[in-house]
């Protein structure tokens, strides 16, 4: 497993000392990337993402939990890093890390105290979270935002400290969690996500037209039982903001949905939907509709 071992050593944050120090000195603090380390079998994590495509302006949802596979209570310290690790490519340029809080939706807590002679670094270590099972089989969940959490190439040798677009490379990548404990690491399956460097001109349409709309709808069925006197904007407030607006005289909106499925909806004036239309992952459509 490639981690930054956070458990066992201070990250060195050497900007200003690197010019001063020879190449294989600041090539060894990076080596730390190459290291394997022991699993952990008292504890399992699994993840999943609320959507496969990543961009700016839209939430990057992880949920998962945390198990306790012990055969009764379990207190256990961790430091969890989220891991990207590109899929079209095997450098190392092309890995990231991110040090996160599961539980603050935000960056892991550190420590910084002044590294040099001079004090002209800062040497940085991660503060671990304390996690409490009362008996067996319970488990923990959570569920936090990539956007909210500071990142960096793991061959960097600096603490992670950019926004996810900021760092990352626009391309699909395997997401993974990893929690970093005294007695080794439990490691969740990956999952598929690709990250969008910037937004379309259409979705900074939706995104104006509805700034307040909430997760778009997995399937079909929250689009059941609307009818021609209801506006756009309720079908929004009920099944999130659509993904494209491919309308010429009259609004058309694209929903593409988790299932395969899309749904379009039609209106002159936003006021009232003008038609429903689903179709399936197999390409059969039907009227959503009633008397349409």
């Amino acid at each position: 497993m490639r981690n930054h071992n956070l458990r066992q050593c201070w990250c060195l944050v050497i900007t200003f000392i690197l010019s001063a120090q020879p190449l294989a000195k600041a090539q060894s603090r990076q080596s730390r990337v190459e290291e394997r380390r022991e699993t952990n079998h008292k504890i399992r994590c699994t993840i999943q993402v609320e959507d496969r495509e990543w961009t700016p302006l839209l939430p990057a949802m992880v949920r998962g939990e945390i198990e306790n596979l012990t055969e009764g209570p379990l207190e256990i310290r961790v430091q969890p890093i989220l891991y990207l690790s590109s899929k079209t490519s095997s450098a190392e340029r092309d890995r990231y890390w991110a040090p996160v809080d599961l539980f603050q939706d935000g960056p892991l807590a550190i420590d910084k105290r002044p590294f040099g002679q001079n004090g002209e670094g800062v040497a940085i270590k991660a503060i671990p979270i304390k996690l409490t099972f009362n008996n067996k089989g319970k488990a923990i969940d959570f569920r936090i935002d990539a956007r909210h959490v500071p990142w960096e190439r793991e061959i960097s040798s600096i603490w992670p400290s950019r926004g996810l677009f900021a760092a990352v490379e626009p391309g699909s990548y395997d997401l993974r969690l990893v929690l970093e404990t005294d007695s080794g690491d439990s490691e969740s399956a990956k999952a598929e996500v690709v990250i969008r460097a910037s937004t379309s001109p259409d979705q900074k349409v939706l995104q104006e037209l509805f700034p307040s709309a909430p997760q778009k709808a997995k399937n079909g069925d929250c689009f059941r039982g609307f009818t021609p006197r209801m506006s756009i904007y309720t079908v929004v407030e009920k099944c999130g903001r659509p993904d494209e607006e491919v309308g010429s005289g009259i609004y058309i909106f694209v929903y593409h949905l988790q299932d395969g499925a899309t749904v379009v909806i039609g209106t002159p004036d936003l006021s009232r939907i003008d038609h429903v239309a689903y179709t399936d992952a197999s390409g059969k459509t039907t009227s959503l509709l009633p008397g349409k």
